[in-house]
């Protein structure tokens, strides 16, 4: 985050102090969502708060058949029809697409092309567009063929456009994205084995 050029030293290095500890604060708060999912819906709340934008989501991708397993979105609510054409548009999306090659890369839609390109995709004119969203960055991990998970952020077409500050920032998230993923998916698996354990034993007679 660029400081305002007309403060003083002293309210420059205020400034970054604050900033630094609200950029932690909400890096913890993704931890604490990966370990407890109830809390993604403040987590993202945080995060879009961090990020200046209205809408904030993180969605579990399956490559494979275009579906979503997982996904939670702040500031914007679609109906189940729409959050599944999504899914199933995204390979129409150049966006999209440019998230999906480059895993643990952080981009924004002004990098991937021109605006006229990305209003002449079926996702835009079918979901997009209806749904008021214009601007768009995100960052993605896991594999290109398999399952990505992805952080995203919306800006309607009042902007103001996403920048190389805010594409820097997210990059320094990237890094406590995976990690909070890998232990999402540890204690998922866990908890899964637990539940086969006590299913298992629930099964047996006395």
């Amino acid at each position: 985050m660029v400081p305002d050029e007309n403060l003083g030293g002293d309210q420059h290095l205020a400034t970054h102090r604050q900033d630094q500890t609200l950029v932690l604060k909400t890096i913890g708060q993704l931890y604490d969502a990966a370990a407890n999912p109830e809390l993604w819906p403040t987590t993202l709340a945080a995060v879009a708060h961090l990020f200046k934008t209205p809408v904030a989501q993180i969605n579990l991708y399956n490559v494979s058949d275009s579906s979503l397993s997982f996904s939670v979105m702040h500031g914007l609510e679609y109906d189940q029809e729409s959050l599944a054409r999504y899914a199933a548009l995204s390979v129409t999306d150049p966006m999209s697409q440019a998230a999906v090659r480059s895993p643990g890369k952080a981009i924004r839609c002004g990098q991937i092309g021109t605006r006229e390109a990305m209003r002449s995709s079926e996702l835009y004119r079918e979901i997009l567009k209806p749904y008021g969203i214009e601007y768009r960055m995100a960052a993605t991990l896991g594999e290109p063929d398999g399952q990505i998970f992805a952080l995203g952020f919306i800006r309607g077409p009042e902007g103001p456009d996403f920048d190389d500050d805010d594409v820097d920032l997210l990059s320094e998230f990237t890094p406590h994205l995976r990690r909070a993923m890998d232990l999402y998916a540890n204690l998922s698996k866990n908890q899964t084995g637990a539940n086969f354990a006590l299913s298992a034993l629930d099964s047996l007679s006395i």
